[in-house]
């Protein structure tokens, strides 16, 4: 069946991209009104990248490890500072991994930037390997012609991201009333890493802050600082980062830091320390040290959890064994 890439953008401005298949444009635009999403351009894909991937069955992804995400990453960074094509690149690399399904990805990458499609549109028919923070920071590069630099944030964030993938499972080991407040760090923690590495790019606020909220992991936390975000009422060329060589204002810092706050992602002596930790204005270097100290805590709990549970479940395999033992020994003497 026909496969077609949508653009969107949801209640908040935030852009939204995906590939559905349809039998024709008109109902793939029929398919997503249906789902609520007011696509704003429904294109097919090209016939060659189409058929090759209905010819072929369905990869798993699941053989990709995250380090081959990232090495892809990081090679893709030099290929493009080095002067690559950009519609070849992925010709380069995937003649240089030797996962095969991880070259296949990249081949299809590949196929549809030959054929016109920009890159985040290629990383978005792929969700499961680039989340949309990552397409949102390329094709921000994309159109702000500072590709590399927003790749390099993305590969930032996505190795931190995994980190905390890594805590989310040893979250789930312990016992859920003793890991609330753990989720609660954590899910700030990697609204923080979004918040860094769109900044780092020169990814504007207005787009942001809504998108790294959205993707947090915590509906809860997210709705909060959705709402907190809005009541400070952040204006778009209030928003500036690396890329432009300018400094974060006086007041990009104090709307930025009153919705964090709000939101109850960090308290207000914490927000004003790190600043002054900072360069003046450095809002990228601001919010990656808060994200490091956030991330240290979410460890640090862990391992002191796991080590409370090991005491904890050590001092009942002793009481019960002495338990038994007393028992053992009355029956004796009866």
């Amino acid at each position: 069946m026909p496969q077609f890439t949508w653009t969107s953008r949801d209640s908040l401005q935030v852009a939204r991209t995906g590939v559905i298949e349809a039998p024709s444009a008109a109902k793939a635009a029929a398919a997503l009104a249906a789902r609520a999403v007011k696509a704003q351009a429904v294109l097919p894909l090209t016939p060659a990248s189409s058929m090759a991937h209905e010819a072929s069955a369905p990869l798993d992804l699941s053989r990709i490890k995250p380090a081959e995400v990232l090495q892809t990453l990081r090679e893709l960074v030099n290929l493009l500072r080095h002067g690559v094509d950009r519609q070849k690149v992925f010709t380069a690399l995937g003649a240089g991994t030797p996962n095969p399904v991880l070259a296949e990805v990249l081949q299809d990458m590949g196929q549809r930037m030959q054929a016109g499609s920009p890159l985040f549109r290629a990383m978005a028919a792929w969700p499961a390997l680039f989340d949309a923070v990552v397409q949102h920071l390329a094709r921000h590069g994309e159109g702000e012609n500072c590709l590399p630099d927003c790749i390099k944030a993305a590969h930032a964030y996505l190795e931190f991201k995994q980190a905390m993938d890594v805590l989310d499972l040893a979250l789930q080991t312990q016992p859920k009333p003793l890991t609330q407040a753990l989720k609660q760090e954590l899910a700030s923690a990697r609204l923080l890493a979004c918040l860094a590495a769109g900044q780092r790019c020169g990814l504007p606020l207005d787009v942001n802050f809504p998108l790294a909220a959205q993707h947090c992991g915590d509906d809860t936390l997210a709705a909060r600082a959705l709402q907190a975000w809005q009541a400070q009422g952040f204006a778009p060329q209030a928003s500036t980062g690396d890329n432009g060589n300018r400094a974060a204002s006086a007041a990009t810092l104090h709307a930025l830091g009153g919705a964090l706050v709000a939101a109850g992602i960090i308290q207000a002596p914490t927000w004003r320390q790190a600043a002054a930790a900072v360069a003046p204005g450095d809002l990228a270097a601001l919010l990656q040290g808060l994200t490091q100290t956030r991330s240290a805590r979410v460890t640090a709990g862990i391992r002191t959890l796991q080590q409370r549970w090991a005491f904890t479940w050590r001092a009942a395999l002793s009481a019960t064994t002495v338990l038994a033992a007393a028992i053992l020994a009355l029956a004796i003497l009866s």
